[in-house]
């Protein structure tokens, strides 16, 4: 699983297991995140997730590493697929984050009441 810490106004997503090799870890402002999203388990499984620039990728089993998607940079740490959230960026190199993690409602809500608390009352699109 990936773990998420919120700090100071800060995002950091932390990769846990087989993936630490990869990168531990992804830091960015709360305020550059755009979208937060579930993906659908068939999409975080499927055989072709962009071009690896640096990673792992086992279809079904482990996606970990570094994508290139539609020209962007994707950061993706999952397992089987199960619990898939896509965080979207803005103004960053990494342009989303593909997390698994225990709870996405959880994680979802938390990032919202954390984003109201950092810029004051904000719309976060949760889908």
């Amino acid at each position: 699983m990936t773990h998420i810490v919120i700090d100071d106004g800060r995002l950091r997503v932390t990769r846990s297991g087989v993936g630490r090799w990869l990168g531990r870890s992804v830091d960015v402002p709360l305020g550059h995140v755009t979208a937060i999203s579930e993906a659908a388990p068939a999409a975080a499984r499927r055989w072709y997730q962009g071009i690896r620039v640096a990673g792992i990728h086992v279809p079904g089993l482990i996606t970990s590493g570094l994508f290139r998607q539609d020209g962007r940079l994707a950061w993706w740490d999952v397992r089987r697929g199960r619990r898939v959230l896509v965080i979207t960026l803005r103004d960053e190199r990494i342009a989303k984050l593909v997390i698994e993690v225990d709870d996405p409602v959880a994680v979802t809500l938390t990032l919202a009441r954390a984003m109201a608390g950092a810029d004051g009352l904000r719309l976060l699109r949760v889908e």
